[in-house]
């Protein structure tokens, strides 16, 4: 039985390779073939990237809220199988309009599957040991990137972009709802029984959002995520505009993945020495040096490989640092709410970040982007020391 239960574990931590790679970042992998195929211009698939992580946005804290009600294993496994089954669809679209509502559709799915509602799953369930359960789901899942580039450019110049997008709903179906089943299954259970335990809080509730402090770490991680989205879903025609060669570009984008894992085993090591609070400070300064890195390596390309290391290095230790930074300095009651909340502009970044960036482009160009994404990187500094400051002296 120890066995089983350990296996069922086991089983909750590949779910978001799948979910992340079909999910997220076959849009960036996929971009200049529809742009090839389908005539549409680079700001037009930016558009319907970003209105379904738009939408994805504001249906997130109606997930939190599901979640903290207890529901999360249906929550998992409806919305892992709706954006599979809609990605199956994609293949078929004929018209530009469907082409964004089922894209629309996905983003919706995505709320219920991506990193908020296994984060707030994993926190509910293990309260004080949830770093370690995050940790652990994070640093598999940072092979996402490494998985959906090099095969979705595979297969798109093999068979087409419609046979790669129809390979990641069918690998979804089969692979990451059964296993969010079983994992969520053993993850999700209640503190107590459902018919002694209270509502949840509303007046701590009330208190967390009127809190400056919220918003600042809010504003902070949504600066974060602007930045990497845009130079994510951008990299491949930067780097080309860089006259770096397309093989050489997609092994770039891939090998992200790989430094993020390399980031949560640092994690890790360092956790016995540095402050959770500290190393989120560090991630902004990263995610700044790495935007000037991809700048500098137009005239030495070897400074690519440092843009690599640092952007996922940077961004592999967010995923595990927002949501423990985010607990200790409200609490884990109605986690799921909070988290919530907070993912509404965080994603909402994320959604703009793609359009952002090819307006950027259009007026600019990509060097433009590249200063910008620094100028963000150094606000969302300083909206994080300001929210920790006043996490802090709450707490006193």
């Amino acid at each position: 039985m120890r066995f089983f239960a350990r296996w069922r574990r086991l089983a909750f931590i590949p779910i978001a390779v799948f979910v992340w790679a079909g999910f997220y970042y076959l849009f960036p992998a996929l971009m200049l073939f529809w742009e090839s195929d389908l005539g549409w211009s680079r700001a037009e698939l930016a558009l319907v990237f970003s209105l379904a992580v738009g939408a994805s946005a504001l249906a997130s804290p109606i997930a939190g809220w599901v979640i903290d009600s207890g529901g999360g294993r249906w929550l998992l496994c409806a919305s892992a199988a709706a954006g599979g089954l809609l990605l199956c669809l994609l293949p078929f679209v004929a018209t530009r309009e469907l082409f964004l509502v089922l894209w629309l559709l996905v983003g919706i799915a995505m709320a219920g599957c991506l990193y908020e509602p296994c984060f707030a799953i994993i926190v509910r369930s293990m309260g004080e040991g949830a770093q370690r359960g995050i940790t652990i789901v994070t640093l598999i899942a940072g092979f996402a990137s490494t998985l959906a580039f090099p095969a979705a450019t595979a297969i798109a110049t093999l068979a087409g972009w419609r046979w790669a997008v129809g390979a990641a709903g069918l690998a979804i179906l089969a692979v990451a709802v059964p296993l969010f089943w079983m994992g969520a299954g053993w993850m999700d259970r209640p503190a107590a029984a459902p018919s002694v335990r209270p509502p949840p809080a509303a007046a701590p509730m009330r208190s967390i959002i009127v809190r400056p402090a919220l918003w600042l770490l809010a504003a902070a991680f949504s600066c974060f995520a602007l930045v990497h989205a845009a130079v994510l879903n951008h990299l491949l025609p930067i780097l080309a505009e860089h006259g770096i060669s397309a093989e050489a570009a997609v092994l770039a984008a891939s090998m992200l993945g790989p430094m993020q894992v390399a980031g949560r085993l640092a994690t890790m090591a360092v956790e016995p020495h540095v402050s959770a609070i500290r190393l989120t400070g560090w991630i902004f300064v990263g995610l700044g040096t790495a935007s000037l890195l991809l700048l500098a390596s137009a005239q030495v390309q070897v400074l690519l490989v440092a843009f690599v290391v640092l952007q996922g290095a940077s961004v592999g230790l967010s995923s595990i640092l927002k949501p423990i930074v985010t607990a200790r300095l409200f609490g884990r009651e109605s986690f799921g709410a909070v988290t919530g909340l907070m993912a509404m502009p965080f994603l909402a970044a994320f959604a703009f970040a793609p359009l952002f960036g090819a307006l950027v482009w259009s007026a600019a160009g990509y060097d433009a982007l590249l200063w910008v994404a620094f100028a963000l990187s150094g606000l969302g500094y300083v909206c994080f020391w300001l929210a920790a400051m006043q996490g802090r002296s709450r707490s006193r």
